[in-house]
């Protein structure tokens, strides 16, 4: 894969021979750099227990059988959660000899945009505004493709403290560090650059033109429905940043504050609906 302006590796140590073969496929198939990590971190969200309906009870077993011998009830959530992050994480380390091309810098605008944009997360999901616009013209079943876990550790695991707090760490992890790198990596390192160039891969973070300034609010609002106009402005945001710094590192920094901060709204305020 060309690297283009983004920079050459910056490991001085010589890579082993498995390294150098990796590297050798990704440079072939960058597709694979950008898309694989995401694509099984989503894949394997069909595999999550989902939370009860509205008329049913936290603990009756909504989704009843197994999943390869593991119970698939709600309760049973951080299993899946946790397989899914090590899966995830699994994938990302065999794509990681790509992300080398892109030189690791880091300034202040990302962290700023990402503390900004937690407060337009939050502040705009509290309007409600899907619920109020999508409803009364009959598409709020449409909202619900989008429903999130909403799993409350502190009420289904609190008679297990140990492993309560160890899935609190793997979700803070995968909030914080795995979501905000595969996601940008698809969005600003892919999906922004093929949309200006069928050579994407040479292009330097940050290029773009219309349609990559518009389809990763598009993809926002798609990938977070019952969040939609949220989305929309998130998105848009760190598009801004993408291309003011033109730095993909930039994107994952906002990305992972905005992430970590809502991480900490969520059990501050007890808002679960919101992860």
């Amino acid at each position: 894969m060309n690297g283009g302006s983004n920079g050459a590796p910056e490991s001085s140590a010589p890579p082993r021979s498995e390294e150098i073969q990796r590297e050798g496929l990704l440079q072939r198939f960058p597709l694979i750099v950008f898309l694989a990590p995401l694509f099984v971190y989503l894949g394997l969200a069909g595999f999550e227990p989902r939370p009860p309906g509205p008329d049913e009870l936290f603990w009756e077993d909504t989704s009843p059988g197994e999943w390869f011998g593991i119970p698939h009830g709600y309760e049973h959530y951080p299993i899946y959660y946790t397989a899914r992050i090590g899966l995830t994480v699994l994938t990302v380390w065999l794509v990681s000899p790509g992300f080398r091309y892109f030189p690791r810098k880091i300034g202040w605008l990302g962290m700023v945009v990402g503390a900004v944009g937690v407060v337009v997360w939050v502040g705009v999901c509290k309007l409600d505004l899907e619920q109020l616009i999508f409803v009364p013209i009959g598409l709020g079943s449409f909202l619900g493709l989008g429903e999130r876990a909403a799993f409350n550790p502190f009420e289904m695991m609190a008679n297990n403290l140990p492993w309560m707090y160890t899935f609190l760490a793997i979700r803070f992890f995968g909030l914080a560090a795995v979501v905000p790198l595969i996601e940008e990596m698809m969005v600003r390192g892919f999906l922004m650059r093929y949309l200006v160039d069928q050579q994407w891969w040479k292009l330097p973070i940050g290029t773009v033109n219309r349609a990559a300034i518009v389809a990763p609010a598009i993809y926002g609002a798609l990938t977070h429905p019952a969040e939609m106009f949220a989305a929309i402005l998130w998105f848009s945001m760190v598009t801004w940043l993408a291309i003011k710094t033109r730095n993909i590192w930039e994107c994952v920094v906002a990305h992972a504050v905005t992430n970590l901060l809502l991480g900490i709204y969520v059990i501050t305020w007890n808002d679960w609906a919101m992860w």
